[in-house]
């Protein structure tokens, strides 16, 4: 029994006096924890530029690419993409004022509806038989 007291109470010393002899270990870790960040950040930095790099020059060899197929296609004579439409201008009727027309008594569609019904009217391959010379 009394030895075991003796090597505890030796092995307790020993811990104490290895703890006075490491000294100010804070700051020791303080400074290794600082090299490990800016190492780490270092690091994440040069990563992150080569990244965008990488994209960049893909992002240019892709335009690059499209530019020179359509810059190709304008000098075929451009096989595909959309001609400009022509546009036409309509001008928009006069204005009419209903009262008149409905109150004149003068209906210039019905005049003319009664003129197809009776005949009177020359078809379009009529005009075209005169055109011709042939009879109808």
């Amino acid at each position: 029994m009394k030895k075991s007291i003796i090597l505890t109470g030796a092995i307790a010393l020993a811990l104490g006096f290895q703890s006075c002899q490491k000294g100010d270990d804070g700051a020791q870790a303080a400074k290794d924890w600082a090299t490990i960040d800016s190492v780490s950040n270092l690091k994440a930095t040069a990563f992150s530029d080569s990244l965008n790099m990488e994209c960049l020059m893909a992002a240019t060899a892709k335009g690059m690419a499209m530019g020179d197929s359509m810059v190709n296609a304008s000098k075929k004579g451009g096989k595909g993409g959309s001609k400009p439409k022509t546009t036409t201008v309509v001008t928009p009727p006069p204005p009419v004022d209903p009262k008149k027309d409905k109150m004149g008594g003068s209906n210039t569609n019905t005049d003319v509806k009664k003129d197809k019904m009776g005949g009177t009217q020359q078809t379009n391959t009529d005009a075209k038989k005169d055109k011709m010379g042939k009879p109808k």
